[in-house]
């Protein structure tokens, strides 16, 4: 399991506050280092409306820049990607049905991390919640232990 930093904490919440009213998105890697993404959400809205439905209101999509990386081989496990990070803007911090659909592909997470959602309203950031696949779906990760079950 991941362990926030308050610092960490707090710079997610900065960006995900400078995004507002749109979602922010990031990677947190295990040193606790934070990546301010860049969501690519409304660029493929405007191209393609009739397969990118939504605009970064309510979707993100990590930039190529940030899916290398992401996807990279990391030169140290301080250095591994450990959770992707995006902001809910009035909505509360829950992982929605689109985000399950977007982490999965054919039952199984996409990628080997957790998820941190941040609950972004216009007063600022009112909290966050991190969510891990369980074998089925993404659910809090507070129902795991110390062991990840």
């Amino acid at each position: 399991m991941i362990k926030l930093s308050p610092a960490t904490l707090l710079e997610a919440y900065s960006h995900a506050e400078m995004c507002y009213p749109e979602e922010c998105c990031g990677l947190i890697f295990a040193n606790g280092h934070y990546h301010r993404g860049d969501n690519i959400q409304n660029a493929l809205h405007k191209a393609h409306p009739e397969i990118y439905a939504r605009d970064a209101k309510n979707g993100f999509t990590l930039s190529p820049n940030d899916l290398k990386l992401l996807n990279r081989q990391p030169p140290s496990e301080q250095e591994r990607v450990v959770a992707i990070v995006h902001s809910h803007p009035d909505v509360g911090a829950y992982f929605s049905e689109e985000d399950q659909r977007k982490s999965l592909y054919l039952g199984q997470p996409i990628y080997d991390v957790d998820y941190l959602v941040i609950d972004t309203r216009v007063n600022g950031s009112q909290g966050a919640a991190l969510f891990r696949f369980n074998g089925v779906c993404y659910v809090d990760a507070d129902v795991f232990d110390a062991t990840g079950r």
